[in-house]
C-alpha cells in the first residue's frame, strides 16, 4: 500500500477596529490512498489480484469576525465554503488464478457553503452560556442543515464549576467503513467518499456532555460524561470490496466517561493522568435493532504525561495503556432464493441481511491484546520576543519509544490445504520526526 497526503495553510488576522478582530483562513489538501493485494498458493502461483486506488482533493476557506459587545459578551460569525471531490477506482486483475478485467470507479463533486455564529454571553455573576447555530448548504443534493449548539458552566464556587454542552452536527464527507482488502478485523483500510444520492448518505449526529471541574491548590479534577450518536454511516458488507458496489448504512454509539487529573508542581513542572472508560456500538439499518461492536471499541485507555516548560523549551513524555481493538465483524450475506425465483435477468436488488446463526466471523479471538506504548517529544521557541516580527519552533518527537509491537489486524489466508492461517499486522512502531515551523 501507499498512502501520499499533501497540504498547505495559510492564516490571515488583522484588527479592524478596538472591538473587533478578523481571521481568514484557507487550506488546500491532495490525499492519494492505493492498495495492491495479491493472494498466492504455496506454489507462488497468483491467485487472485485486486487494485484500489483513493483520492481526495480539498479546498476549504473561512472567514471570520470576533466582535466584543458592550458590558463584555463576545459573538463570532463568519462562513465557511469547502469544494471536495472524491474518486475510487477497484479493478480485479486476477480471478481464480485467471485474468479479467472488472473494474468499478465513481467520482463525486460537491461544495458546500456554512454560515455560523456564536454569542458568548457573560451576564450572569456565576453563569458562562455561549449560543451558537450553523447551516450548511449542500449543492450537490440541494442540501440544507441547521445545527444549533449550546455550551454552559456554572460556576458553584471558586473552586468548583458544573458544565455541559449539546449539539448537532452533519458531515458530507465520510470513510466508508468495514473496509478490509484482505483482513479480517481490527483496522478499516481508507476510503474517502462524498455524499451522493446512489450509495453515501449525509451523516447526522448529535453530542451531548455533562460533567464537573475542582481545582485548589494547583489540584484540577476534571470529569465529563459523554454520549455520541452518528446515523447514515456507511459500511461495506463482506469487509471486501465487491465490483457490484452495494452498500449498507448504519448508526454508531458511544457514550462514556473521561477523567483528567491535572498537579502543577510549578510554573514550570506540570504532570497529568487521564482515564476514559468507553462503548462503542453500530446498529445496522438492514438488521433491525440488533447491536454489534464498533471496530474502534477500546473500552479502557489510561494516559500518563509529565511536562516541562520554559520560555523557550518545551519537553514531554507521555505513556499509554489501551485495551485492543475489536477483532470480530458482522457479515453480510444475500438471504437465500429459492430456484424458482432465482431469474439470471433480474436486477440484483436484494437487500442485504446477516446471514442466519452466522453474525460474526469464527475468529480466534474476540479482541487483540492489550495496546501500550511511550512516546517523547522536545521543542524550541525560535525568536520568541513579543514584540519579533517572526517566529518559529524546531522539534523532534519520539513515538513508540521501546517499539512496542501492537497488534490491530490479523490477515487470514489459506494454505494449499485449505488449512487458515492469520498474519498480524501492527501499529506504528519506533519512529523519530522532525518538525521546522516558521511564522511571520
Amino acid at each position: 500500500s501507499q498512502l501520499d497526503n499533501y497540504g498547505l495553510n495559510f492564516t490571515w488576522t488583522s484588527r479592524l477596529a478596538s472591538k473587533v478582530n478578523s481571521q481568514l483562513d484557507l487550506t488546500l489538501s491532495d490525499y492519494r490512498f492505493e492498495y495492491l493485494t495479491n493472494r498466492k498458493e504455496q506454489s507462488g502461483d497468483l491467485v487472485s489480484q485486486t487494485d484500489l486506488v483513493n483520492t481526495l482533493t480539498d479546498f476549504s476557506g473561512r472567514y471570520e469576525l470576533d466582535i466584543e459587545l458592550k458590558k463584555g459578551p463576545h459573538m463570532q460569525s463568519g462562513a465557511e465554503v469547502k469544494s471536495q471531490q472524491t474518486f475510487f477506482n477497484v479493478r480485479n486483475v486476477i480471478q481464480m488464478g485467471q485474468p479479467v478485467d472488472d473494474d468499478l470507479s465513481q467520482q463525486e463533486d460537491g461544495v458546500s457553503f456554512s454560515p455560523y455564529i456564536n454569542y458568548q454571553l457573560r451576564r450572569f455573576k456565576k453563569l458562562n452560556v455561549q449560543l451558537g447555530v450553523r447551516g450548511t448548504y449542500f449543492e450537490k443534493q440541494s442540501d440544507i442543515r441547521v445545527a444549533p449548539r449550546l455550551f454552559a458552566h456554572y460556576n458553584v464556587s471558586d473552586d468548583f464549576t458544573f458544565k455541559g454542552s449539546y449539539g448537532l452536527y452533519n458531515q458530507y464527507l465520510g470513510k466508508i467503513q468495514n473496509l478490509r482488502l484482505f483482513s479480517t478485523g481490527g483496522l478499516d483500510n481508507e476510503l474517502f467518499m462524498l455524499a451522493n444520492s446512489e450509495n453515501v448518505g449525509i451523516m447526522d449526529g448529535t453530542q451531548s456532555m455533562f460533567g464537573a471541574m475542582f481545582n485548589r491548590n494547583d489540584w484540577l479534577l476534571d470529569i465529563e460524561f459523554y454520549n455520541k450518536k452518528t446515523d447514515n454511516i456507511t459500511f461495506v458488507p463482506n469487509t471486501r470490496f465487491a465490483i457490484d458496489g452495494n452498500f449498507v448504512s448504519g448508526d454508531m454509539n458511544s457514550k462514556g466517561v473521561d477523567i483528567l487529573l491535572k498537579k502543577t508542581f510549578s510554573p514550570k513542572y506540570t504532570a497529568w493522568a487521564s482515564y476514559s472508560l468507553s462503548r462503542s456500538r453500530i446498529v445496522y439499518d438492514t438488521l433491525s435493532t440488533q447491536e454489534y461492536f464498533s471496530q474502534n471499541d477500546q473500552p479502557h485507555v489510561l494516559k500518563l504525561v509529565g511536562i516541562y516548560s520554559s520560555q523557550r523549551w518545551k519537553v514531554s513524555m507521555g505513556w499509554k495503556l489501551m485495551s485492543g481493538l475489536y477483532a470480530q465483524f458482522p457479515i453480510f450475506k444475500k438471504p437465500f432464493i429459492p430456484p424458482a425465483l432465482d431469474d439470471p435477468n433480474a436486477p440484483d436488488n436484494i437487500p442485504l441481511a446477516l446471514e442466519e446463526g452466522e453474525s460474526l466471523t469464527p475468529f480466534a479471538k474476540a479482541r487483540y491484546p492489550t495496546m501500550h506504548m511511550l512516546d517523547a517529544s522536545i521543542s524550541y521557541a525560535l525568536n520568541n520576543k513579543p514584540d519579533a516580527k517572526w517566529g518559529g519552533h524546531v522539534g523532534l518527537s519520539l513515538i513508540n519509544i521501546y517499539d512496542q509491537r501492537n497488534i490491530i489486524d490479523e490477515v487470514s489466508s489459506f494454505e494449499a490445504d485449505g488449512t487458515e492461517i492469520f498474519t498480524s499486522s501492527y501499529s506504528i512502531g519506533f519512529a523519530p520526526n522532525l518538525m521546522v515551523m516558521i511564522e511571520w
